[in-house]
């Protein structure tokens, strides 16, 4: 059952999602960090559709303390509808290209395995992906929840948050980046938290691979008026453009 007071992070796999969890995380603590820093991540925003321990159910998340705060990758017709007074959804969205790169090096770190990178490229493209198709996911989301408020904050709020979740923090962080989770299923030395950059995919997609993505995903994107920027400047701009950053 939803409450009010309930936090649920949503978005597609690799797309910034434990980033985001740890932001959030810290913002419900008032950006003190010592209040966040000795509980592992999978602890404080949990998810309740990935049972990997006896705790990690619904009827153990029924008895959290709120507010609660969960975090998914499910599809949006697998979710209650949220209208403000059942709780708040964040959807966090990253552009596709590195999404896919991002799923395809995860994998390679794990012990299940290793596919090559054409065969991640197709599926990741046509859709057959266990996750379902990227476009309808985020198309979903995007339709259902894409404008709203953005709540300010302290500057000394902003401040601790900004360094703690900082690539550099989150990494060396082992109850930020997973360290159990890949304790458990990745391969030695694996870090959930890799390099978190905008336009790695350059490093693996040809210039026909990227105009495929293109071609398969920016006419609807442009078309529901969701921005996706290859270049970190791109994003910049648009985030001031929007108002979701000050700089």
């Amino acid at each position: 059952m939803v409450k009010p007071t309930d936090i649920w992070l949503c978005g597609y796999m690799k797309s910034g999602n434990t980033w985001l969890s740890e932001i959030v995380s810290l913002i419900m603590a008032d950006g003190v960090v010592d209040r966040v820093r000795e509980r592992p991540i999978t602890e404080r925003v949990p998810n309740i559709f990935i049972v990997d321990n006896d705790r990690c159910n619904s009827v153990w998340f029924e008895g959290l303390i709120d507010p609660r705060i969960t975090v998914n990758h499910l599809e949006l017709k697998y979710l209650p509808r949220f209208e403000g007074k059942e709780g708040k959804m964040i959807y966090i969205v990253r552009n596709p290209k590195d999404v896919c790169v991002s799923l395809y090096r995860f994998q390679h770190m794990t012990k299940s395995r290793a596919i090559d990178w054409d065969e991640m490229y197709g599926f990741f493209l046509d859709g057959h992906l266990i996750i379902g198709d990227w476009l309808s996911h985020v198309t979903d989301f995007w339709l259902a929840y894409g404008t709203g408020n953005h709540p300010s904050f302290t500057a000394e709020t902003v401040a601790n948050i900004t360094t703690h979740c900082s690539l550099r923090t989150m990494r060396d962080n082992p109850m930020a980046n997973q360290s159990d989770l890949m304790t458990r299923v990745g391969k030695p030395g694996a870090q959930f938290v890799r390099k978190g950059i905008i336009g790695d995919w350059r490093r693996h997609m040809t210039d026909t691979q990227s105009a495929l993505f293109d071609e398969r995903f920016g006419q609807q994107l442009r078309a529901i008026g969701l921005p996706v920027c290859d270049e970190l400047a791109d994003a910049q701009r648009c985030m001031r453009d929007t108002g979701r950053i000050i700089v």
